[in-house]
């Protein structure tokens, strides 16, 4: 029988592997140790070999190789340490993995205590949490405009992202293509122009439209929002963007100022941009008021402002208004510094208020109605009137600074009963009114005795005075009192006699021949006058003939005109001739004819006072002594060398040494052919106009008309054009228009009266000029 060998203690040398060498279940290894089997630990507590325990079972021994792998009894319990995972595939405790590393589908298989959870295969934050870079857990995510950390998108909700603010600090916004949609908490893009769009009134910063320049609109008319330019911008659809209003600013052209109104104009942007312009509207307003007119005049590009206070100043405007872009109409903004200021025109002073019974000569105080309105100064001038109310000469004239509630100016050196054309105007700034043109007159005094009173032409039954206005009229002389009385006994007054008007000449008729007269003149203004001038004595001439019988005109022609008469019916003396005298409209003998026998001697120069002068010199006439001596035979005169057309006065009397009395009549001559136009020629040239000019000589032959015939000649194609007719004697040019360049013209000129036409002028050629 084999001897048993004496048992060895857990972790003793051994010799044998059998198993009654080692105790309680321990066994020999190769080792040639005691030890206990793969799956078995040694219990230190019991002294002997027992089961090891797999992961989370309970471990009294608290012994950590009693359990499996490398897991620990931990609490009594078969755990893995901290930081480490059981990895039931290896059997093993696997050192835990951070934030986004790799782990198996299982919730402990990632750091504990950091909110993480093994998704996929990865170690993540659970939704609605994001990974701490910096304090290394799981926090949650954040909602829209919350801070963040700049850059960590992922520390926001949704699509969101941490953006940084321009004025600092980061928020949880939208990327800018996109914009927060409250209802599903989301960022969407953004909405282009015109598309519908979204208003939060909780979140009114939210912009759902792409471009920067719009923003979403409510238009309540359809109950619907639309992307649309901002305030301020008005869409061009040219260039397909929102553009600044600015771009439809009008220029205010030249601004015409008138008395209560101004007549505007402006200049558009250009035809580009004038299709976006729904009407211009044009303000006014008083400078230094708060008070603005305004009028929509639609497209036109002109208005006449009225209704404006006289004097004042104004600033003036002109707005553009688009309402394509927007649900209310947009407006161009005005700078301040850019409205015109323009002033109007000063009211019209009003009527003089000065009573007549004050406007005493020489001085008084002139007061008038001021101008409505704004005035600074007030100009006036006086001006004498003669009493045909032209203008003499300026009395007063001066500007002055008055008061616009009672304008007054004392004037002086003044006429008495004188007519003065007073102008009053107003200025305000640099602008002046329109003038009060108003007559006034002076209180007349009584006027002084004429002067220089003087007997002229003398004649048998009538003597001409002529005298010179008092030194003092003192207003305007309306005529003159003539007293003729008889120097020798019986010494009869004959009536007096007033002048027809103002005229300082008269002739009294119906005295006595070879007899003295006294003669004296007294003036007469608004009163009559204070005395009477000097006496003055003229004894009347011997009896002269009476005028000639049976005066007539005969045959009248253009440069003719045939007299006769008879002897005069009581001649008082022998008839020594007879005096033609022909007259112009301007009253100047133009010809004197005597007839006279051949021993018979000439009239005196008293002829003289029937003409105002000589233009010719006298024709003598030899007629025979029967001619002058038989009163049944009638004599004739053809008067020649006369001018076409033309009025005259014929005047013929009998002398007896001195002139007779006159008989006369006003003829008129004949119109006549007129000659042939000459010296036909063309002048300043140029490529479709020309001047023609040409002569025809006088006298003037009647109402003269040119007719100017013209023809075109082209490629030897000759065509006549419309002739152009030119009324008066003295037009000897026309100009010629709308020629063609560089084309031969033939002029020809004929002048027609109403005795017919001349014969044509002798044809011209001319070229225009090339382009």
């Amino acid at each position: 029988m084999k001897k048993r060998q004496a048992v060895q203690n857990y972790g003793m040398e051994c010799q044998t592997k059998l198993d009654e060498e080692c105790e309680n279940n321990a066994v020999c290894s190769d080792k040639m140790i005691c030890s206990c089997l793969p799956e078995q630990f040694w219990n230190t507590n019991d002294h002997q070999c027992q089961t090891i325990k797999q992961i989370n079972a309970n471990c009294p021994s608290g012994q950590n190789d009693e359990c499996e792998s490398n897991s620990q009894c931990l609490s009594d319990v078969c755990r893995c340490t901290s930081g480490s995972f059981w990895k039931t595939r290896d059997r093993t405790c696997q050192m835990v993995d951070g934030y986004n590393s790799d782990c198996p589908a299982q919730d402990d298989a990632c750091t504990p205590g950091r909110g993480l959870v093994c998704t996929d295969n990865k170690c993540l934050c659970t939704d609605g949490y994001f990974w701490h870079t910096m304090n290394e857990i799981c926090e949650t995510r954040k909602k829209y405009r919350k801070p963040c950390l700049s850059g960590q998108h992922e520390e926001c909700l949704y699509n969101l992202q941490c953006l940084d603010l321009d004025g600092g600090g980061s928020l949880c916004v939208c990327n800018p293509s996109d914009f927060w949609r409250v209802e599903n908490t989301n960022c969407h893009s953004r909405l282009t122009y015109d598309q519908q769009c979204y208003i939060y009134s909780s979140n009114p910063e939210v912009q759902s439209c792409t471009d920067p320049l719009t923003e979403c609109v409510n238009y309540p008319n359809s109950n619907s929002n639309r992307c649309r330019c901002d305030p301020d911008y008005f869409r061009n659809i040219d260039q397909n963007q929102c553009v600044p209003m600015a771009e439809l600013k009008v220029i205010v052209g030249n601004i015409v100022s008138r008395t209560k109104e101004f007549d505007l104009s402006w200049t558009g942007p250009g035809t580009a941009l004038e299709k976006f312009i729904h009407s211009y509207i044009v303000h006014w307003s008083p400078a230094n008021e708060n008070e603005v007119d305004s009028v929509n005049v639609g497209m036109v590009t002109t208005k006449k402002i009225t209704n404006l206070k006289e004097g004042a100043t104004y600033k003036v405007w002109v707005v553009s208004v688009e309402g394509a872009s927007r649900p209310d109409r947009q407006y161009t903004v005005i700078p301040e510094g850019e409205k015109v200021s323009k002033q109007t025109v000063p009211g019209e002073p009003g009527q003089i208020t000065t009573q007549p019974s004050y406007l005493t000569a020489p001085n008084f105080i002139l007061k008038w109605t001021p101008s409505p309105g704004y005035v600074d100064t007030y100009s006036i001038s006086m001006k004498e009137l003669d009493r045909n109310n032209k203008q003499v000469n300026n009395t007063v004239s001066h500007k002055f600074s008055t008061t616009n509630t009672q304008p007054q100016v004392f004037v002086y050196s003044l006429k008495h009963g004188h007519r003065y054309d007073v102008n009053i105007t107003a200025h305000k700034g640099v602008l002046e009114s329109r003038t009060h043109r108003e007559t006034i007159k002076t209180v007349s005094t009584a006027p002084g005795a004429p002067r220089n009173v003087q007997c002229g032409w003398i004649l048998d039954t009538e003597i001409t005075l002529s005298w010179e206005e008092p030194n003092q009229p003192n207003g305007y002389i309306e005529f003159y009192r003539v007293v003729t009385s008889l120097r020798s006994y019986p010494y009869s007054q004959l009536p007096p006699e007033d002048t027809e008007n103002y005229d300082t000449i008269h002739t009294v008729k119906g005295l006595q021949a070879a007899t003295n007269y006294k003669f004296t003149v007294a003036a007469s203004n608004d009163l009559p006058g204070v005395g009477s001038s000097k006496e003055v004595y003229c004894t009347t001439a011997d009896a002269s003939s009476v005028s000639p019988t049976n005066f007539n005109v005969g045959t009248i022609t253009s440069r003719k005109a045939e007299l006769s008469w008879k002897r005069p019916v009581r001649t008082y003396g022998d008839i020594q001739s007879y005096t033609v005298l022909v007259k112009n409209d301007g009253n100047k003998c133009i010809q004197r004819i005597v007839l006279k026998c051949n021993d018979c001697q000439s009239p005196n120069d008293a002829w003289k006072n029937y003409c105002l002068g000589r233009t010719v010199e006298d024709s003598v006439i030899q007629i025979t002594d029967e001619n002058l001596m038989d009163e049944n035979l009638t004599v004739s005169y053809t008067v020649e060398e006369l001018d076409p057309d033309t009025h005259y006065t014929v005047l013929v009397f009998a002398s007896n040494m001195r002139p007779g009395h006159p008989t006369n009549e006003t003829v008129k001559t004949n119109e006549e052919v007129p000659q042939v136009p000459y010296d036909v020629e063309a002048t300043d040239v140029k490529t479709t106009s020309l001047t023609l000019r040409w002569k025809l000589n006088g006298p003037r032959p009647g109402v003269t008309k040119y007719t100017v015939s013209v023809t075109e000649v082209f490629d030897g194609e000759a065509t006549i054009l419309p002739s152009i007719d030119i009324i008066g004697f003295e037009n000897k040019e026309t100009k010629i228009t709308d020629l063609e360049e560089y084309v031969n013209y033939t002029f020809s000129v004929i002048a027609t009266t109403g005795a017919g036409a001349s014969i044509s002028s002798v044809n011209i050629t001319e070229r225009t000029h090339p382009a």
